[in-house]
């Protein structure tokens, strides 16, 4: 099932160091307002208040699965760069106020699609100027499966509203 929701492309291994200013741009990447575990909170929560929905929350379930292995990642470089990947972004704790609650098809979908538009824009953002290589090539690859995402919210919507 995952193979459907993430390209069939290795994810490069992080090494080396990373300045602490751009380490809390991916701490912000990883738990902050907009950050992976927004998204993993988001469509767990989807998946299951969609279930029942022509199979819409097998759709969150499997980008879910893809987002929980992209927010293992980010932990992980941050921890090799000599942080605590603690659930908190560059200025405050995770909070569950930043999950997306939405219950409605429509608004589920339009808010994954920019969800993941937006978090592709900043992966490819940061990787522009990231003075780590290997790092900027993990977030290069994490923004394609941002696509594929962003491309399989927008045919679903399609295909269940017309939109």
């Amino acid at each position: 099932m995952v193979e459907e929701y993430s390209l069939l492309l290795p994810y490069p291994e992080v090494s080396g160091s990373l300045p602490v200013k751009q380490l809390e741009i991916l701490s912000d990447l990883y738990a902050g307002r907009f950050s992976k575990l927004t998204a993993v909170a988001s469509y767990g929560y989807q998946l299951v208040v969609l279930e029942g929905e022509n199979n819409l929350s097998e759709l969150f379930k499997g980008v879910f699965t893809v987002e929980l292995k992209h927010l293992r990642l980010l932990a992980s470089a941050i921890f090799s760069f000599g942080a605590a990947p603690v659930f908190a972004g560059k200025f405050n704790y995770f909070s569950f106020r930043y999950v997306d609650y939405s219950n409605k098809i429509k608004d589920s979908l339009l808010n994954a699609i920019e969800r993941e538009k937006s978090f592709c824009f900043h992966l490819e953002q940061f990787a522009s100027f990231c003075q780590n290589q290997s790092l900027a090539n993990l977030l290069l690859r994490i923004a394609k499966d941002e696509m594929l995402h962003e491309r399989l919210f927008s045919d679903r919507l399609e295909r269940e509203l017309g939109c």
